[in-house]
């Protein structure tokens, strides 16, 4: 029961779903970073090669948010080879949709892992976190304070390390983040993570936002009672078609808020 109706079976299989919402970037908590490899530079410096990934969590999290609960759903198989298979299902105009992938078992605690990796990789076929994908790895150097701690060795024979340290992950580009802060309630005009007045970044994009979708924020944006003044330089953050869907929400939620308030004020 929600709100003294029932939830019926119809009801699920007619909910429209926007799946180029499971592409959309992930808040900066939800990434996570892992040293792939390390080294020291002719200088004596430690640096570190680092690479993002998101969890489980964040996976499953977003077939919550875009598809809800009752509509998706994953299962497990074992792989020809040895390995662990993952389908995860997409209730779609009434019909199961699945997308399969396959990853092999981990050194450490193989059988929880290969079923973590597979499902990720699964999800990617759904276009959840496809876009880490185009980030290449990136060099941090290895400080004497940081998040993550790390011993490197000169040579793989060595019993001590030559340098122990911290390394600290990257800032993420424009473009590979989500278009709002992650605020409740955020200020329109602060809606873009970079700072004032910096100049975007131009990359080459994939999934380029639509002409369609910039004529709807224009229109949305001022209708939100947003900073006018500020709308050409937000917009101009926004590159990507599921950024530009979050934006377009963004503006929606604000719309909504302003009337709930205008309304409990009468």
């Amino acid at each position: 029961m929600a709100d003294g109706q029932t939830i019926t079976e119809q009801d699920h299989s007619t909910r429209t779903i926007n799946l180029l919402a499971l592409q959309a970037p992930f808040p900066e908590r939800d990434i996570e970073w892992r040293a792939q490899r390390s080294g020291i530079n002719r200088n004596g410096n430690g640096w570190v090669s680092v690479v993002a990934y998101i969890d489980n969590r964040a996976v499953q999290n977003r077939l919550d948010d875009v598809c809800g609960p009752e509509n998706w759903r994953d299962e497990y198989d074992t792989s020809p080879v040895g390995g662990v298979l993952c389908g995860i299902s997409i209730r779609v105009n009434g019909e199961w949709i699945t997308k399969w992938d396959g990853a092999d078992k981990t050194d450490v605690e193989p059988i929880k892992g290969g079923l973590s990796n597979a499902e990720k990789r699964a999800a990617v076929k759904w276009g959840i976190g496809r876009y880490l994908y185009r980030l290449e790895s990136d060099i941090v150097q290895v400080r004497p304070s940081g998040d993550n701690y790390i011993a490197i060795k000169k040579n793989k024979s060595d019993l001590v390390p030559t340098i122990k340290g911290y390394w600290t992950p990257p800032a993420l580009p424009t473009w590979a983040r989500p278009v709002a802060l992650e605020s409740e309630k955020p200020a329109m005009a602060d809606l873009i993570h970079s700072p004032k007045n910096a100049a975007p970044t131009p990359v080459q994009v994939d999934n380029p936002i639509r002409g369609a979708q910039k004529i709807q924020i224009k229109a949305l944006y001022q209708k939100a009672g947003a900073d006018m003044s500020r709308r050409d330089e937000w917009l101009a953050r926004i590159t990507t078609a599921s950024q530009a869907d979050q934006a377009i929400q963004q503006l929606r939620d604000k719309i909504e808020d302003n009337a709930a308030e205008q309304n409990s004020g009468e």
